[in-house]
């Protein structure tokens, strides 16, 4: 739980967009990591040290708590921000939010992408003749392989959500 909260607070601190692109990296959000690591090495009651465990908790933790439906990195995201994945202990000690800026940046871009996909799926009516399969256990699914997939995937997942809208007014319809 720690380590979520930990994670939701760097990514709500991070920088605008602009800031990232300039590649500047703000003394709000270094004071911010700072302020973090002193409180997780001196004040909280279980002590643990900043190592590749806990850096790779925190990976997880984060990663999860930015795209827990996985809606929105593919795999070649997740494969560039592994090689983070051990060393975000010595990135906190030394007060480097590359990854955070990394992971924000990608998001942001990724999230404007998905803008296009559901405008572009909602153009034509859907096919609800054609049997289809849509994978709920976001925890255990992998990542969209390529784009291509993500766009199929959030085209099921509006479908999905249609076709739950249609089953729940018919339900209200016949006061079920």
């Amino acid at each position: 739980v720690l380590i979520g909260v930990f994670a939701l607070a760097l990514w709500g601190f991070m920088p605008k967009s602009e800031k990232i692109n300039a590649g500047a990296n703000s003394d709000k959000d270094r004071l911010l990591l700072e302020l973090v690591v002193k409180v997780l090495q001196n004040g909280h009651y279980d002590h643990f040290q900043l190592d590749d465990n806990f850096s790779k908790s925190l990976y997880d933790s984060y990663l999860e708590a930015i795209d827990p439906n996985k809606r929105f990195f593919i795999q070649t995201d997740i494969e560039e921000f592994s090689k983070y994945e051990n060393l975000l202990d010595d990135q906190i000690l030394n007060r480097d939010i590359a990854f955070f800026e990394l992971t924000y940046t990608r998001l942001m871009k990724r999230m404007e992408e998905a803008q296009s996909y559901y405008k572009e799926v909602l153009e034509s009516p859907f096919d609800f003749s054609k049997d289809e399969e849509f994978n709920l256990d976001f925890e255990n699914q992998p990542y969209a392989k390529d784009k291509a997939s993500l766009k199929d995937r959030w085209r099921k997942q509006i479908k999905l959500s249609v076709l739950s809208k249609i089953y729940d007014k018919e339900k209200q319809q016949k006061g079920i």
